[in-house]
């Protein structure tokens, strides 16, 4: 596996406050990321969170988006991911890193209405206060080789909610279920996004599954490990 610098993401708190409940996805602003699917999987989290309120408000959910946009095709991507939102009838906003880090501090009005912000270009600052206040994480990639930006969630304490293929399935997300969560369509994003939201008891499993989710990548995927690894094939090949 390569190495992931976690010791900064293991330093951030495990508790996070309640409200609003933060989901967030960090990815590159390219087609192969899937955004669509968050978007519409998030959609459907929040009016099933609408029909089953009954008489208990549900929880504010907020879904992050930050990631690079590179180049021109990236921007016309993201307006069309903000498209998309409208569509869905998701009210969202764009955020730069000042607003960002009012957002979380609870000010930046147009985005403290959102259900949905896009957060592009975010300098790591901003994007490690946002990994300090996350609670679920968001991952659609189909077949990512590896996944870092899922081993980053988890030692940041937030438990994935990542695509059923590649590196996540096959190296990360293991014990599934204990670390995190998997999902391939959007009726599994979305019931896998209810588990760790909508449901009795979801605070709890989240708060189990964060210590477990960062406890797994210290001893597989820090540099720590990996260099003990390395170390020991090397030593077993010149023995």
């Amino acid at each position: 596996f390569p190495p992931c610098d976690t010791a900064a993401l293991r330093a951030l708190p495990l508790e996070r406050r309640a409200a609003p409940l933060l989901l967030l996805s960090v990815a590159q602003f390219r087609p192969e990321k899937d955004h669509a699917l968050q978007l519409k999987a998030f959609a459907a989290l929040l009016r099933r969170a609408s029909a089953s309120a009954g008489d208990t408000p549900p929880p504010r959910l907020l879904l992050v988006l930050a990631g690079a946009v590179r180049h021109e095709q990236d921007a016309a991507r993201l307006a069309a991911l903000a498209a998309l939102a409208t569509s869905l009838g998701l009210r969202h906003a764009t955020a730069d890193g000042r607003a960002v880090r009012e957002l979380l501090g609870g000010g930046a009005e147009e985005a403290e209405e959102a259900e949905v912000v896009f957060a592009p270009n975010l300098r790591r600052p901003e994007l490690l206060l946002l990994l300090g206040r996350a609670q679920v994480g968001l991952h659609t990639m189909w077949n990512e080789h590896f996944g870092i930006g899922v081993v980053e969630l988890m030692a940041a304490g937030v438990p994935p909610v990542a695509h059923a293929s590649g590196g996540p399935l096959l190296d990360i997300v293991k014990p599934r279920g204990e670390v995190g969560l998997l999902a391939a369509t959007e009726r599994e994003y979305t019931e896998a996004l209810a588990q760790l939201t909508l449901a009795p008891r979801a605070a709890q499993r989240r708060a189990a599954m964060a210590a477990a989710a960062r406890e797994s990548v210290a001893t597989r995927f820090s540099d720590e490990a990996f260099a003990q690894a390395f170390c020991a094939e090397a030593g077993r090949l010149l023995a």
